[in-house]
């Protein structure tokens, strides 16, 4: 293939992994809250457990962090 059809089908590659990235953030964007209770239960579950201390977050970035 010459080197202009390569960069056709990169181009139409890249414009398809933009197109899923998008949907994949919106999704995850949609059920965040779900997903941010499954991820960070065993913790809470834990500190619980052991020490008795809560799970709390008080900064914005602290809940993207856990």
């Amino acid at each position: 293939m010459p080197l202009l059809d390569h960069l056709v089908e990169l181009r139409q590659r890249l414009i398809y992994a933009a197109i899923a990235l998008g949907v994949t953030f919106a999704l995850c964007f949609y059920f965040e809250k779900y997903i941010f209770n499954f991820l960070a239960q065993p913790l809470a579950d834990l500190l619980l457990k052991e020490t008795g201390r809560r799970f709390i977050y008080t900064g914005l970035t602290e809940v993207l962090f856990t």
